[in-house]
């Protein structure tokens, strides 16, 4: 296992660099999920909707109501 350094997104998102403490430099090419997969996720592994504070930080541009599906 290598332990990772350093990582950077690219501008459109679809890939990271990583560079490892072997002297590792790789590129990987990342698919992520809509926005609306990954808030069903969140909610899942949490088991309860998001708190006020957490909304405003982590979905700065959504409206303030339940994020998590009942």
């Amino acid at each position: 296992m290598n332990t990772v350094l350093a990582l950077a997104f690219s501008s459109d998102g679809h890939s990271l660099l990583t560079a490892g403490a072997d002297r590792t430099v790789r590129l990987w090419n990342i698919a992520l999920p809509p926005p609306a997969t990954v808030i069903r996720r969140i909610c899942r592994a949490l088991g309860r909707d998001l708190t006020a504070p957490e909304r405003s930080t982590y979905l700065p541009d959504q409206a303030p109501h339940a994020t998590c599906p009942t």
